[in-house]
């Protein structure tokens, strides 16, 4: 869940203020967008702490 709210944070700093940055100052958000929504796609699986808990 809050995954999600990590994606749309990351998702308004690529539009609202890296949209007319080169695509080197907007990489490191990109790529947290992708791994947010990766978690949120997939779950955390392994990394997971209720996995530890467990």
């Amino acid at each position: 869940m809050s995954s999600f709210f990590i994606a749309c944070t990351m998702l308004t700093a690529l539009l609202g203020v890296h949209y007319a940055d080169p695509f080197q100052k907007q990489e490191l958000a990109f790529f947290y967008f992708f791994i947010a929504l990766a978690f949120l796609l997939k779950g955390a699986g392994d990394w997971s702490i209720d996995r530890y808990l467990r």
